[in-house]
């Protein structure tokens, strides 16, 4: 986990919304990028709602 103060590292990741998720793999590079899960929220009341989210086949 990294705590991005400056938001330097989402800017060079293009990050669009909070939270986003980036999973970088063993050789550096990036495996997934986008929603943690399937509802953009924060209200608590919308997690049991939420499902989470899988990458792509091709990064399975």
């Amino acid at each position: 986990m990294i705590n991005d103060e400056d938001k330097s590292i989402a800017r060079a990741y293009e990050a669009k919304v909070t939270p986003h998720c980036f999973v970088i793999d063993a050789k550096g590079n990036l495996a997934y990028k986008g929603a943690i899960d399937s509802i953009a929220s924060v209200k608590s009341a919308d997690i049991e709602k939420a499902t989470t989210m899988s990458p792509p086949p091709s990064r399975r």
